[in-house]
């Protein structure tokens, strides 16, 4: 019989994977066995996941809204007005450091919302 299995490990932190490869040759009698072992360290080229790349998509859209979301910040009240000027629907999240930030909003074109938070400060208006 002969058994072979290969462990595939990621090397903390590293782009390359170590594969060690072990091989047990057949029997013929219990007193004679032979092992066999043989290592092998190859390097490959980083992969990206699903996971990664849909952590990467959702960072890419939680950046800045652009200019034409219009935001009105009264620092001292806590509230924010956001208003969408922007000649189309848009998605958009008021972003509060150290406090409740909004869900996703869905702002037509010359829509208005405001955001009053208890706590914390104004950070940003993000895309959604």
């Amino acid at each position: 019989m002969h058994i072979a299995r290969a462990i595939k490990a990621p090397l903390s932190g590293l782009a390359c994977a170590a594969t060690l490869m072990l091989g047990v040759a057949s029997f013929s009698t219990p007193a004679s066995a032979t092992v066999q072992a043989s290592a092998s360290i190859t390097t490959t080229q980083p992969t990206v996941t699903r996971a990664q790349a849909a952590s990467a998509s959702v960072a890419a859209s939680r950046v800045t809204a652009p200019a034409c979301i219009e935001r009105e910040v009264n620092k001292k009240q806590k509230i924010a007005w956001i208003t969408n000027t922007c000649g189309k629907t848009r998605k958009v999240k008021v972003v509060i450091n150290n406090g409740p930030d909004t869900y996703c909003r869905t702002l037509k074109n010359h829509e208005r919302i405001y955001h009053r938070w208890p706590f914390g400060s104004y950070d940003r208006t993000v895309n959604c």
